[in-house]
């Protein structure tokens, strides 16, 4: 891909001029591109579901350390990434200002591929804050 992707577990980050990618990392390139629609559908229905106000970028805080992504409405709630850490936190709100995108990774020739990138495949997602909820599952 040429740019530098940061890895934590089976999360990705990428900066793409000054936008951050993030996303999944799936095994296979067809495979991804299944995950990014699945995705892509269920943050459409977030969207058109909330009929009060908009919605909001959260870190949810899991028993054991780690945190989840949502993207929460105030109706719905739609956790997006898994099991990241604060060092991938930090990183993201280092380079996040006010907008992302999500999209999914892939490995190819040992390399990681962004689908956003290859394919187009990405949702763009902004909020003019990122929250941090402490509230275990």
């Amino acid at each position: 891909m040429g740019y530098k992707i940061f890895c934590m577990g089976k999360v990705a980050l990428v900066l793409l001029g000054e936008v951050p990618v993030v996303g999944p990392q799936i095994s296979g390139r067809e495979k991804a591109v299944r995950v990014a629609q699945k995705l892509f559908k269920e943050i459409d229905k977030l969207m058109a579901g909330s009929s009060v106000g908009p919605y909001q970028i959260v870190f949810k805080h899991r028993i054991g350390g780690r945190y989840d992504l949502a993207v929460k409405s105030s109706e719905l709630s739609l956790e997006i990434l898994h099991d990241l850490d604060e060092l991938w936190i930090k990183r993201f709100r280092k380079i996040f200002h006010g907008i992302f995108i999500l999209s999914c990774f892939y490995e190819k020739n040992d390399n990681l591929e962004c689908l956003a990138v290859t394919d187009g495949l990405g949702a763009v997602l902004y909020s003019s804050e990122v929250r941090q909820f402490f509230q275990t599952r």
